[in-house]
């Protein structure tokens, strides 16, 4: 079966390589939602591939869809447009023998057909087909009308695209039965009715797969954009034995050498223990010293933050942005639908970004919380940055200061690591200390021990202290001296 290009990025990947070639789709959706930029954006790829393109409009006159179109660039004068709009509407004086929905109902589709007929179209759009139902003359009338016109366009091998309202599709199955495939597009408000929700869903597709589910759009300078749903599951291959270290001796021996390529490290500790500082140190150190590309996705702190931050206790993280071996990025809440940021993350690695930072896991669940379950989101996203052998680091943060119940994390992400890092707070000698350590590591054995951390001002920076002996109950948050043995 030939594919039929859609024209709307992500479409075709959704379609699995676009309309069928020759058939009839309905477009759904409620006013305003995005159907005619669509279907205008759908004419548009085929006048770019050289074929003769239609619409029929019978809401909108032709004069206000070329001045809208307009808005978004686009030059609509190769379209063949007809206008139908006061198809119907004329007033004649009072029908006498026939009913007015027979004489208008024949009146719209004879002028369909010539319409059809005159300008032999490859592609076709009608918008409306609701209106078209509105003037027949009862049920039975209009079903036989559409179904002789799609068999009429298939003969032609036209592909055409129909727009439709939901509720009267739902007085009329029987177009939703005849066409070949239904797209239902949604405007919704969020649940917090604080961000508009803009979807499409493929609820019928004949005669082939799909990706099912519910993919989110918006609108662009250029129309529609789609952001295909990522369902990527967890790889199964072998990962790469060389690992990516942190340039501090005492940490990467902690962590058996260092991370391995491919992994997802996840680093779980209460607010200001230095989660992202060591973020930044690792990214810096790959980069300059491993040679390896990096994005910094920041969920809550400003990149220029970050940056000042770092320069006060000699993290070169400014030098690598400069560079742009390092790329610093600030993720706003509500700024990107999940597949979106998925998208563009996927962009970055195309340009040869080979690890990845998450920084950190509440603010990205507080940003994509409008669109679902960001676990979810979360999931499909590190699952195919894994599948693609990117090595990801994710911060986490616990709401326990010292002490409480020993958690890696609240939401129960930390299944989808391969490392896991612990930060604590403790007291000891009336001091506040920093403690890590580590609790998981899948792909090599690791040192078991607590260390003491210590973030300083000036080119010293992070710095581990030596094995924490003789004391017990350090996780505790008020450790004590442990008896040695008599």
């Amino acid at each position: 079966m030939n594919r039929v290009a859609t024209g709307i990025p992500g479409l075709d990947t959704i379609l699995k390589g676009g309309f069928i070639e020759k058939r009839t789709y309905l477009i759904l959706g409620s006013p305003g939602v995005g159907k005619t930029i669509l279907s205008l954006q759908y004419l548009l790829e085929g006048i770019s591939n050289g074929e003769r393109c239609l619409c029929i409009n019978m809401i909108e006159p032709s004069s206000t869809m070329i001045s809208n179109g307009e808005s978004f660039g686009w030059d609509l004068s190769e379209i063949d447009m007809v206008d139908l709009t006061r198809a119907g509407l004329q007033t004649h004086g009072s029908y006498e023998v026939f009913s007015p929905a027979e004489v208008e109902n024949s009146s719209i589709f004879s002028a369909v057909y010539d319409a059809i007929d005159q300008y032999k179209p490859q592609r076709l759009v009608i918008d409306s087909v609701t209106q078209m139902s509105h003037v027949s003359a009862d049920h039975y009338q209009f079903r036989r009308q559409i179904l002789c016109l799609m068999l009429k366009l298939s003969e032609m091998g036209c592909t055409t695209l129909m727009t439709h309202e939901p509720n009267a599709l739902a007085q009329d199955m029987y177009t939703g039965l005849a066409v070949d495939g239904i797209l239902m597009l949604r405007r919704e408000l969020s649940q917090q009715k604080l961000v508009e929700v803009r979807s499409v869903e493929v609820q019928k597709f004949r005669g082939s797969d799909y990706a099912a589910g519910v993919h989110y759009f918006r609108f662009g300078d250029e129309g529609i954009k789609l952001f295909p749903s990522g369902r990527s599951s967890r790889r199964v291959e072998q990962m790469s034995s060389e690992q990516l270290v942190f340039g501090i001796d005492r940490l990467d021996a902690l962590l058996g050498g260092g991370l391995e390529i491919g992994t997802t490290t996840l680093t779980s500790g209460p607010t200001g223990v230095g989660k992202s500082t060591l973020v930044a140190q690792f990214l810096t150190e790959v980069a300059l010293k491993q040679s390896k590309k990096c994005l910094y996705l920041s969920f809550e702190e400003a990149p220029s933050s970050i940056i000042k931050r770092n320069e006060g206790i000699g993290i070169p993280l400014k030098e690598c942005v400069d560079k742009g071996i390092v790329r610093l990025e600030y993720v706003h809440p509500r700024q990107y639908y999940p597949d979106e940021l998925a998208m563009m993350t996927f962009e970055h690695l195309d340009e040869g970004v080979e690890v990845v930072a998450l920084d950190g896991i509440r603010g990205y669940e507080f940003a994509m919380q409008p669109y679902g379950n960001p676990l979810n989101s979360l999931n499909n996203l590190l699952a195919e940055l894994g599948r693609r052998g990117v090595t990801v680091v994710l911060t986490n943060e616990v709401e326990v200061i010292a002490g409480g119940e020993l958690k890696a994390t609240e939401t129960g992400a930390s299944h989808m690591c391969d490392n896991l890092i612990l930060m604590r707070y403790s007291e000891f000698e009336a001091e506040v200390i920093k403690l890590i350590g580590c609790l998981k590591k899948r792909l090599s054995p690791f040192e078991p021990e607590l260390r003491q951390l210590r973030i300083e001002p000036g080119p010293v920076g992070l710095k581990l202290g030596p094995k924490l002996q003789n004391l017990s109950g350090i996780l505790t948050g008020v450790p004590t001296m442990a008896q040695s043995e008599q």
